[in-house]
């Protein structure tokens, strides 16, 4: 066996393969692949001890560890060759790949090494080697089959999304949908303005690089205002879920919250909102991690924002204001469209990590 690609959590399997196939094939490369939101392993063998992760994620369960086992950490420092990480959605395109090819159903820890192949692989020119990826566990929850699902095609670059930003007038619609009848949709929502420009939101599953490159430029050329959306994650987790209103009579400063998932989370959270509190947007969804990922609406005033922001201090959550978000600036803030509007948002999301 050339390679070998083992999922890690505390670090005893990895440990195990790694004592054995090093002492009888030493050029074996054991490559061990973690969660990026759950990487003991790769945290002490980084700092040359085992070291606590302040938080983990909990969507690859089985492998929610944060601390590496220190007898276990001894044999891996001297015997992985490489620690790589992969993201939800990587997990969730190995998965897909699997069921794909064999009708197994993977739990995410089980598809880490999998999904850890094809990362390691994708930018480098390898040929005619032995590769082996351990598939271990059983254990997924049926209510994360729609997520896994919904996320596996962003995972693996096979759905773009977009924005298109139509003139509001009778055809309008008729003309876009005209534009994307020989593309593979997946998903289209619309609704109707009182400005002079509409918003569509567009996924276009992948099946031709030259023929949805055309759309994106051509449409860009002739008076319809594509925008790709593909790698902003408000859109890609929130907005494609929210899309119908907008707000009308007053400003709103949005913020993106993450909070400790457990059962009566998001109530506690709730809960937590000191009255009176102006909402004017609330979105959230369970997505099998370890953090909640909310998005609020606040009316925009000191008396409100200020407290607000304290108060999520004290209890210790995860906070950025993501008012100016591109996708939100497109489909759920009050100001009319035109171009310098879209020339002047900046996503301000990205420096939050679920």
């Amino acid at each position: 066996m050339d390679y070998i690609f083992v999922p890690i959590g505390g670090g005893g399997l990895i440990a195990g393969i790694a004592a054995i196939i090093k002492h009888h094939s030493p050029n074996t490369v054991i490559v061990g692949v973690e969660p990026d939101d759950a990487n003991c392993m790769q945290r002490a063998i980084s700092l040359g001890q085992p070291s606590k992760l302040s938080s983990v994620g909990i969507f690859a369960d089985g492998v929610a560890v944060d601390l590496a086992g220190s007898i276990t950490y001894d044999i891996c420092k001297d015997t992985i060759d490489h620690i790589i990480t992969v993201n939800s959605d990587e997990i969730c395109t190995a998965i897909k790949d699997v069921f794909e090819d064999s009708r197994a159903l993977l739990e995410p820890s089980g598809a880490l090494a999998i999904a850890g192949v094809k990362k390691f692989f994708a930018n480098r020119n390898v040929e005619n080697k032995s590769v082996v990826a351990i598939c271990s566990g059983s254990n997924l929850n049926f209510d994360r089959l729609g997520y896994i699902c919904e996320r596996a095609l962003l995972g693996d670059k096979q759905e773009k999304l977009f924005a298109a930003i139509i003139t509001e007038q009778p055809g309008s619609l008729k003309n876009l949908c005209a534009k994307v009848k020989s593309l593979n949709i997946t998903e289209f929502n619309y609704r109707r303005c009182l400005g002079d420009k509409a918003a569509v939101f567009i996924g276009l599953k992948k099946t031709n690089d030259t023929q949805e490159s055309a759309f994106f430029h051509e449409e860009n050329l002739n008076g319809i205002r594509v925008i790709d959306l593909s790698h902003d994650e408000v859109a890609r987790a929130h907005v494609r879920h929210m899309i119908g209103g907008k707000l009308s009579h007053t400003r709103e400063t949005i913020y993106r919250i993450a909070f400790p998932e457990r059962p009566g989370a998001f109530h506690n959270f709730l809960a937590c909102l000191e009255e009176p509190t102006a909402i004017t947007l609330l979105h959230y969804r369970n997505h099998g991690a370890a953090q909640g990922d909310v998005i609020i609406g606040l009316e925009s005033a000191a008396n409100i924002e200020e407290p607000f922001e304290q108060r999520m201090d004290q209890l210790g959550y995860i906070y950025d204001v993501v008012t100016t978000n591109e996708s939100l600036s497109i489909f759920l803030d009050s100001v009319p469209y035109h171009d310098s509007h879209f020339s002047a948002v900046k996503s301000t999301s990205a420096s939050l990590v679920f």
